[in-house]
């Protein structure tokens, strides 16, 4: 299954230059090991709100995306992780 999902320049830049491999995200989606992930470089700006996306809001996106393939999915509670969020683990495709 592939899924989509948007992170500011600066972190999109981590991710394509391969340091950041990994990726918090709310669990809203049911993400599965050897699903596809294309992350969407944005613009700082009103669309994002304490990390969180806001539906209705001015977002900017760039063009440039990339995709991953999700490797790992972590989704303990504990070591700080806020219920309702995952990190998920990738590689390049």
């Amino acid at each position: 299954m592939e899924h989509e999902t948007r992170r500011e320049q600066k972190y999109f830049v981590d991710l394509l230059e391969g340091r950041m491999n990994f990726l918090p995200v709310k669990a809203v989606k049911n993400f599965q090991v050897g699903d596809e992930i294309v992350i969407k470089e944005s613009l700082p700006g009103e669309w994002v709100k304490d990390g969180h996306y806001q539906p209705g809001s001015s977002e900017k996106l760039t063009g440039r995306e990339i995709r991953r393939k999700v490797t790992y999915i972590f989704d303990q509670p504990y070591f700080g992780l806020a219920p309702g969020y995952v990190v998920l683990g990738f590689e390049a495709i």
